[in-house]
């Protein structure tokens, strides 16, 4: 057991992150507020344009040195041509959406792929709407997203950004 220094709560030493510099080896804040902390200074640094530009920069790199990163023009192109040949549904969606106005920073989210609701979409962050799409899975059949957690059918729009709420607030 250790009490932490930021919140003052005495955790078991599983709540708190290896530091060697230290001299029992732990963290004196507890991962929660070492979160929390991280959270609050990346959400100040998101506002300098400079930071930003960097941290881009980045990640693309980190992304190319990956041995998932495709470099061959025509493995990506036959990717791509896979992917919608298993999914036109999605296809035909993306080119009804094509020509909307979407925020800055932000990505279309369709919660349906049913002809009627191709327009019908939320607008999500790029960081927002890829945590989302963590905690959901694509029914082919419906052309509707369930709940990974316990496989409910996200059938409406209410629904749907009532669970993306849901999972923006409680997961991390």
């Amino acid at each position: 057991m250790k009490k932490c220094k930021k919140c003052g709560v005495t955790k078991s030493l599983e709540d708190y992150y290896r530091a060697n510099g230290m001299k029992d080896g732990l963290a004196s804040e507890c991962k929660s507020c070492v979160k929390i902390k991280e959270r609050n200074r990346v959400s100040i640094l998101r506002n300098d344009i400079v930071w930003l530009e960097k941290e881009r920069l980045r990640c693309r790199n980190k992304q190319r040195k990956s041995p998932k990163y495709i470099r061959d023009p025509e493995k990506l192109r036959a990717k791509y041509l896979s992917y919608n040949a298993a999914y036109p549904e999605k296809q035909l969606s993306r080119n009804a959406t094509r020509n909307m106005i979407v925020e800055c920073g932000c990505q279309n989210h369709h919660w349906s792929y049913n002809e009627e609701h191709y327009r019908d979409i939320i607008s999500l962050t790029v960081r927002d709407h890829n945590k989302a799409h963590r905690y959901m899975v694509y029914d082919q059949e419906r052309f509707m997203y369930r709940r990974s957690t316990d496989n409910v059918l996200l059938d409406t729009k209410e629904v749907h950004q009532d669970w993306i709420n849901h999972i923006l607030e409680n997961f991390i």
